[in-house]
């Protein structure tokens, strides 16, 4: 070291694939997006946070509170699995561009599970959650649209699983073809299932 005046003997490792880049460390633990933007993901933030929920989501944890994660190998594993999250990953961020009341990752979250149930719906629905157009009175997305609002100016911040619960209940509104006046979520309750 030159402040010390010490030499340090060190060694250089070449000729390594290029995912093991993945795996090495600078100090800091990587974290999935870092892997995933090193392996040119596009909108690896996003993609790792919505692979974060749907693994939660996977595993049973309907209220998201457990402090488990998973691993960037099976955040990996979950992607080459459901490629189709990268689609919710570009509509989220478009959602929120439109929309910023939502955050992304629950906006994804809800993409992948909506879309695997009914895409022209699901398309129809993040299309009119983002631009708030044709929804008349006791439209679900409208209630929805309206109760986001309202809450983030009143209480500055919504916890995240509610995002999700509100979402789950106006897409099964929308399904059920049932008018919705004021979207109400019990807040200790876990998400529901999506129809």
């Amino acid at each position: 070291m030159v402040k010390a005046n010490e030499p340090v003997t060190t060694f250089i490792v070449g000729g390594l694939p290029p995912e093991t880049q993945a795996t090495m460390d600078s100090g800091l633990r990587r974290t999935t997006a870092d892997a995933l933007s090193l392996a040119d993901e596009a909108n690896a933030t996003t993609v790792a946070a919505i692979l974060r929920r749907v693994w939660t989501w996977q595993q049973g944890d309907r209220k998201f509170t457990r402090r488990i994660s998973p691993t960037t190998a099976e955040s990996k594993a979950l992607l080459a699995k459901h490629p189709e999250i990268r689609r919710s990953a570009e509509i989220a961020l478009r959602t929120r561009a439109a929309f910023p009341h939502i955050p992304q990752s629950a906006l994804g979250t809800a993409h992948f599970l909506f879309n695997a149930i009914d895409p022209s719906q699901c398309a129809w629905f993040f299309q009119r959650l983002g631009d708030g157009v044709e929804l008349s009175s006791g439209h679900p997305t409208l209630a929805l649209r309206a109760r986001v609002t309202s809450e983030r100016a009143k209480e500055g911040q919504i916890v995240w699983a509610r995002h999700l619960a509100y979402l789950v209940s106006a897409w099964n509104a929308v399904r059920e073809d049932r008018p919705l006046t004021r979207l109400v979520v019990r807040p200790e309750a876990p998400v529901p299932n999506p129809k």
